[in-house]
Parts: C-alpha cells; structure tokens; sequence
C-alpha cells in the first residue's frame, strides 16, 4: 500500500518577543548562586561585631597635635613678619573662617574648626579636592586652619599652612523593644550613657582627628604668597 508524502507540521516558534525568556531561565540559578555567595559573605564578616574597634588606628593618631607635629607640605617666604602674619590672616578669613586664637609671640594663628563644604556650597572652598567634597557631603567633618610662622637663620619669615580634618562619632541609642522606639529619637545628652547596664561610658559625641587636607594646604600658601608679592 503506497500513501502519500504527508507534509509534517510546522513547528511552533514563540513570538519574538518571548524569546529573550530562554536566556534569563538558563541565567537564573547563576543568578540565585551569585545571592547565596553575597549573603554568606555578609553574614560571616559580621559574626563579631562586638569585637570590630570602633577606630583602626593608634590613638595618638586620633588627636589634632599628631597631624600638627607632622612635616610641612608649603610654606611662603617673606622678608617684613607683620606683612606675612596680616597675608595669613586675611587668608584664613577669605576661606570663610573665624579666628580662634592669634598669638605674636609664638608665629601661631589658628581657626575655629569649621563643618566642610558640601557639595550644593559650591561659593566655599574648604575642602581640597572633589572627593574631599564628597565626603564630606556624606559624613559630618569639620576642618581647623593653623599657620605657624617662624624665623629663619637668615633674618626672613616663613609661614607653614597646615589643614587638619576631623570627623564626628556620634552614638545612637539601640532599640530592643517597642516602647523604646519612641525615645529613640530624643536628643542625647553629653553625659548620658548608651547601651544600658554595663554599657561603656565613652561621650555620646566626639571629633576625632583622621588627617591633613594638604591639597588645601597647598592652596592656603598660594593665597598667601599672592599676598606678599
């Protein structure tokens, strides 16, 4: 018995705009694996965090006369001590800086410290470098200006800018139950203690040194120089 060539049925295709699902089902236990792997690193780098130290480094590091004592990175030269000290002054006050302390005797001038720049202040400029800016914008640092000038040996004045930056630690008190939730957000006290029974007694807030902006060291002693040209 001879039968007929019976055409097969055609194939039936996903609409093109489907076929793009294939590729995300083959990817999807990649997917699911590269999340497993994230959340076990998370997990494991925080399995102590009662012994992490609040600040990796040496205390002495965490006090502004540290970064003080540390070498000169500018300094300008002038023959006359009152047209360097008065060019060091204004400078201080062109940065939007009010004077802490001046005193002759010793070559010293110091600021207040002063919140840094953020990055919508965009007239400031105390802050040496865009990431400096946008650090800044991120956590709270405050900068402190000090020039010191000395004499040298041959009879002119130099005045060393120097630029230290701080950062706050600020803690927060920790809410293990539903009625604490709203004092929480009260303001905290200088000498109240976080953390209940047996809590450390460290202050509530602290600036802490964490280095020198020496970009902006450098920019001080421009402005000086241009000053006492």
């Amino acid at each position: 018995m001879r039968y007929g060539n019976r055409r097969s049925a055609p194939t039936p295709t996903l609409p093109r705009s489907t076929r793009g699902g294939g590729k995300f089902l083959r990817m999807f236990p990649l997917i699911l694996c590269a999340l497993a792997f994230s959340a076990f690193g998370c997990a494991s780098a925080d399995q102590h965090p009662t012994t992490q130290p609040v600040m990796d480094i040496p205390a002495e590091q965490a006090l502004p006369e540290y970064w003080y004592d540390q070498p000169d990175v500018a300094g300008v030269e002038s023959l006359s001590f009152p047209k360097i000290w008065n060019a060091c002054e204004k400078t201080i006050k062109d940065y939007r800086f009010d004077i802490d302390f001046m005193d002759w005797r010793e070559g010293t001038i110091a600021s207040e410290p002063m919140i840094s720049k953020q990055l919508f202040e965009i007239w400031r400029r105390d802050a040496g470098t865009d990431g400096d800016v946008l650090e800044d914008s991120l956590q709270t640092i405050r900068r402190t200006v000090r020039f010191q000038v000395d004499r040298t040996p041959e009879g002119s004045y130099v005045a060393h800018p120097k630029v230290v930056i701080e950062r706050l630690s600020l803690q927060s008190e920790r809410v293990t139950a539903v009625e604490q939730f709203r004092g929480a957000f009260l303001p905290l006290q200088p000498g109240d203690v976080v953390g209940g029974v047996g809590a450390s007694s460290a202050p509530v807030q602290y600036w802490y040194a964490i280095g020198r902006d020496q970009t902006m060291e450098r920019h001080l002693a421009d402005e000086v120089q241009n000053l006492v040209k």
